[in-house]
């Protein structure tokens, strides 16, 4: 907890020190202001949810003359949906969502293309697995705490190339661990087991392939360390070792405009492209299915590989439309299968999501704009044993509302 104030404090005096050095500079308000708010509902394997979802950001965006910008901002979310988030290790339906955050971001032009960012936020999620938990004393309600700092430089065929590097912690305050036969022994190896420290390092660049497409990478490394996650033995006890996990991230996009043409004498505008991305964790935790007196060997380690593609259509400069189709597969390295009632196969876990996406957006006054989303997502595993986590399941969630920007 001391670490934390001590960045955030050191930060904000480098803030207010950069600040105070170009007070003489010309100084300029850039305020941003983005405000969505829906009505819709949400299924999840025939159980239907219906409410509110929104969110807030808000920029109050300060230039002190040609090289300095500075950029607080503060968000709110909230999302009534069932929908299946990734946490401790597998898939848990969750019911509602808040999200609040404050960020300080600073940009200085170091020299004519190259540009120097250093930033500092906090973020609380509070989640809700049932319809009658009480907000703030979801399980896995999280606090994350970051700081940063990125080099840039921009120019003609390379668009922008980007070294960045960040540290956060990510915090679990109402965690309490379970019952060992439901979530495994590693989560009882101590108090706080799912609280984590994080130093990312990535790469990314955006080129200009020809005048109308473009080429965005992106590389990201991340060490984890999970201070008070023993590591669990083969006999179900643990070493005086803690769990680290190191992720590795890799994306490719492809973007192409496509001819404007006509269209029941209507012009269309149309941006096409291809996503693609790579992902693997690498964890020094196993797992002990004490119920069963099981040893499961490197029971996190994953690959996951992604791929679809996506076009975004505009009718007479107005009508916006988004279509987007993605297909991902993940492999556990060494996660067994369990049958229905538990028991173990031979084989590890494999499974498929495909998820297509859709959006519309028409402007009505200045600044404001109708809006509709839709998402549908099918996840299909040889994975039946789902006591713990969730292989298997379909959802979709269907959006309608206003978004205003200023």
């Amino acid at each position: 907890m001391n670490m934390r104030r001590i960045s955030r404090t050191v930060i904000f005096a480098a803030f207010c020190g950069v600040v105070a050095a170009s007070a003489s500079a010309e100084f300029r308000w850039v305020p941003y202001l983005n405000l969505e708010s829906y009505l819709g509902r949400s299924n999840f394997a025939d159980s239907d949810v219906n409410g509110f979802n929104g969110n807030l950001v808000f920029v109050p965006g300060m230039r002190f003359g040609e090289k300095l910008s500075v950029l607080p901002t503060a968000m709110l979310g909230y999302r009534k949906s069932r929908d299946v988030q990734e946490l401790a290790g597998g898939g848990f339906l969750t019911q509602e969502q808040q999200t609040r955050g404050l960020s300080v971001k600073g940009i200085y032009v170091l020299t004519p293309g190259w540009k120097g960012k250093l930033y500092t936020s906090y973020r609380q999620e509070l989640v809700k697995e049932t319809k009658d938990e009480k907000w703030g004393d979801g399980l896995f309600d999280y606090d994350k705490t970051a700081v940063g700092v990125e080099v840039e430089r921009e120019g003609d065929f390379w668009k922008s190339v980007r070294l960045g590097a960040d540290y956060y912690t990510t915090a679990f305050p109402n965690f309490q661990s379970l019952a060992t036969k439901q979530y495994g022994a590693e989560i009882n190896a101590g108090e706080d087991v799912l609280d984590f420290s994080a130093m990312d390092f990535s790469v990314g660049a955006d080129a200009a392939v020809t005048r109308k497409s473009m080429l965005s990478g992106y590389l990201l490394g991340s060490r984890r360390d999970f201070s008070d996650q023993k590591i669990v033995k083969r006999d179900g006890t643990f070493s005086a070792d803690t769990r680290k996990d190191m992720f590795t991230y890799v994306s490719l996009a492809y973007r192409y405009q496509l001819p404007t043409v006509a269209l029941f004498h209507v012009g269309v505008e149309s941006l096409a492209g291809l996503d693609a991305s790579y992902a693997l964790l690498n964890s020094d935790q196993h797992n002990y299915d004490a119920g069963r007196t099981k040893f499961n060997e490197n029971y996190y380690d994953y690959a996951e590989l992604g791929i679809g593609p996506r076009v975004n259509l505009r009718f007479k400069e107005k009508l916006s439309v988004g279509l987007s189709y993605l297909f991902s597969t993940r492999d556990y390295a060494d996660r067994p299968v369990q049958r229905v009632d538990g028991t173990y196969t031979a084989d590890t876990i494999s499974s498929d999501v495909t998820t297509f996406r859709a959006s519309l957006g028409y402007p009505l006054l200045k600044g404001l704009s109708l809006q509709a989303q839709g998402a549908w997502q099918n996840a299909d595993s040889n994975m039946d044993y789902e006591t713990v986590y969730r292989y298997n399941y379909s959802s979709s969630h269907y959006f309608l509302g206003i978004s205003y920007q200023l």
